[in-house]
């Protein structure tokens, strides 16, 4: 090797070509001021979407507005339902239901309705409580 070849290298020359080298550029780079992010920002280019992206998002939205109307219209019909006319054929359907047969056996078995009533609360109270809840772990 030419000995001025070797002072290049040495003072982390580019190979004698008169650039600098990697440890001078890494240097000049670390030591320079960068500009605030708000610089970067304004200058960022945005990716540009394709030309049926708008068209693809504005169906997409049409199809989920379509499909909140047709659950919307399936609630109204649900909920128009008469005592005369609902597809269970109950003519009871407005009323609060009531275990005819259970009252009937508590009271044959000397229970009062308070008693009862008492019991139905505590037993609600039992198995709200034994109920898991879906978030813990078996």
């Amino acid at each position: 090797m030419p000995q001025g070849e070797v002072g290049l290298r040495a003072a982390g020359g580019g190979g004698g070509s008169g650039k600098p080298g990697y440890r001078e550029a890494r240097r000049a780079r670390a030591n320079q001021v960068s500009p605030p992010t708000s610089v970067y920002r304004a200058s960022r280019r945005h990716r540009s979407k394709s030309p049926g992206h708008k068209a693809k998002k504005e169906a997409k939205a049409a199809a989920r507005r379509e499909r909140e109307a047709a659950d919307a219209r399936t609630v109204a019909e649900l909920s128009m339902y008469t005592a005369t006319d609902n597809p269970f054929n109950d003519a009871n359907l407005g009323s609060q239901f009531k275990w005819v047969k259970k009252a009937e056996k508590e009271k044959k078995a000397g229970m009062s309705a308070e008693e009862s009533a008492r019991r139905d609360v505590i037993r609600r109270q039992e198995a709200k409580v034994r109920r898991p809840s879906p978030f813990t772990l078996l």
